[in-house]
């Protein structure tokens, strides 16, 4: 069951930990991030950013708000 106060972020980190920008995913071009409101939508895009950016570290996390 989805809490409604529940968002998923994923992001990308290159083999020296840095972040790597998913700008080319997104129409925001500001955020290094993506964010989704939906855990099945999330799961979906991260398993073909993960693909997509093979060897690098793609992770998905859950953010609880308050």
């Amino acid at each position: 069951m989805n809490n409604e106060n529940e968002k998923y972020m994923i992001v990308a980190v290159d083999q020296e930990g840095n972040e790597i920008g998913l700008e080319s995913y997104t129409k925001h071009s500001n955020t290094p991030e993506i964010i989704f409101d939906c855990k099945n939508q999330a799961r979906l895009f991260y398993d073909k950013i993960k693909a997509d950016l093979f060897p690098h570290s793609v992770k998905l996390l859950t953010i609880k708000e308050t």
